[in-house]
Order: C-alpha cells, then sequence, then structure tokens
C-alpha cells in the first residue's frame, strides 16, 4: 500500500477501496454516529462536478473532503457521512486530512465503505 509520501511523489496512481478505506478509519469514524445530519456519496464512476447526494455522487475524496468542510461552513453541525462504494479511484493529488475534517464529538465525520 503507498503512503501519502509516497503519492506526493506520483504524478497519478490508482488507490483501491480498501486503501481508501484505510485512510477513512485513520482520520474518521467508522461506526454510526446516530440521524446524520448530511451524506455525501462517493463512486468510481462520479462526477466531481455533482453535489454528492446519492443521484449526483462524486468521483473523489479530495472533492468530498471539500462537499463536507463546505456543508460546515454553512451551518451544518451534525454527524456527515461519506459513504464511498467499492472501486478503484485515480489520485492525482494527495488527499490532506486536518483535525477539522474529523468533525467533533457531536458532529462527527464518518467514513461509510459500502
Amino acid at each position: 500500500m503507498q503512503t501519502l509520501s509516497g503519492m506526493q511523489r506520483r504524478s497519478w496512481l490508482w488507490v483501491s477501496f480498501f486503501d481508501l478505506c484505510a485512510i477513512l478509519k485513520s482520520h474518521t469514524q467508522l461506526l454510526s454516529p446516530g440521524p446524520l445530519a448530511a451524506e455525501v456519496h462517493v463512486v468510481p464512476h462520479g462526477d466531481d462536478d455533482g453535489d454528492g447526494n446519492a443521484s449526483q455522487p462524486l468521483a473523489s475524496l479530495n472533492r468530498a473532503r471539500d462537499v463536507v468542510r463546505q456543508q460546515r461552513a454553512q451551518g451544518v453541525s451534525g454527524p456527515i457521512a461519506v459513504t464511498l462504494a467499492v472501486g478503484q479511484y485515480p489520485v492525482t493529488a494527495p488527499l490532506e486530512l486536518t483535525a477539522i475534517d474529523s468533525g467533533t464529538e457531536t458532529g462527527p465525520v464518518v467514513g461509510i465503505c459500502v
């Protein structure tokens, strides 16, 4: 498995579903926090121009991170799920997550791998 530093040295690579779930697990909770305030869907055939709902899923975790940040900026304070579908995802830039991307105790960002 590539490390994040290894990803930075490549112009692109493919990351498997299991690799992405490992990234999610290291920066989010994988247990359901109860009722969700929002959900962002990511699928291999998605489109990063979409809004991340079930009918317009995104294609990358970088875009999903940005959508979650936008939702927080718009006042969404409860739990947000990033639902990641099985598949391979092209990685063209490092996925940079900070403490704010984990959410809060009452409004965590959770990863759901389906």
